[in-house]
Order: C-alpha cells, then structure tokens, then sequence
C-alpha cells in the first residue's frame, strides 16, 4: 500500500509540472523536458559507470543547438537517422549472442542519442509551423498515460 501511494504522488506531481509547463509557456516546456534529459543521463551515467560530465556538457550543447538555432529540416534529420540508428544498434545488441563491454567512447554515444535524441525530439513535438500547440502535447501525453494505466 506504501508503494502504491509513493507512486501516486510522484504521478501526481510528475502531471501538475507537466501540465503546468505546457500552459505557462514553451520556454518552460523546453526547460522541464532539458531537465527530464539530464535526470535521465545522470541515471544512465550511474549505471553505465560513465566518468566526468562530458556527457551532460554535450546533452546541454546539443539540446540548445537543436531546440534554438537549427531549423534546417535537413540537419534535424541527420539527428533523427542517428538517434534511430542507435535504437537499432542497441536492438542487435539485445539479441546478439555475443555481449562484449561497451568502452567509454561507445557509452557516450549511447547515452547521448539514445537518451539525450529521444529527450529532445520530445521538445520539438508540439511545434508545428513555429507555434507551440499545448493540445497536441497534452493529447499525446494523454494517449500515453491511457495506454500504461
């Protein structure tokens, strides 16, 4: 009964920051999903025993590059091909037999388009033709909440 109350609260409050950024403006959204980001890189550097901050520094390079400055469809599109190449690379990895350690090099590339690309095709979802559209984002969210309970 514990557990399940702990989970309901954080729920909640994970809902009320949601919500609450999507109608204060797109700025916050930005910001609270730059946070989810390197919440989810710092899990990640924990289990992975990732050294430094390299990973939080390009996060953080790469997120502002793509979520302020590049607008060019074609370089949105690269980032895609290699958040989606590494979701597939990691995919092999599942199945494969062989389970060879990943190097250092290899767990940065990982948790920055494995994690850091998915966080921040998150933030470009509600855009469309410049605009920020808060129906879109709650919509989505709501199929997604609907579909786990």
């Amino acid at each position: 009964m514990k557990e399940v109350l702990r989970r309901a609260l954080s729920g909640a409050v994970y809902i009320v920051l949601l919500l609450s950024a999507v109608f204060l403006s797109s700025d916050a959204f930005d910001f609270l999903f730059m946070t989810f980001g390197l919440a989810c890189l710092y899990e990640y550097k924990r289990l992975v025993h990732l050294k430094g901050y390299h990973i939080f520094i390009a996060y953080l390079a790469l997120w502002w590059a793509f979520i302020y400055l590049v607008h060019d469809k074609w370089l949105i599109n690269i980032l895609m091909f290699l958040t989606i190449s590494m979701n597939i690379a990691l995919l092999f990895f599942l199945f494969s037999k062989s389970k060879k350690p990943f190097s250092f090099f290899q767990k940065f590339i990982i948790g920055l388009f494995y994690i850091g690309g998915g966080c921040i095709f998150l933030t470009m979802i509600p855009y469309k033709d410049n605009d920020f559209a808060k129906l879109l984002i709650i919509g989505i969210f709501i199929l997604i909440w609907v579909n786990d309970s």
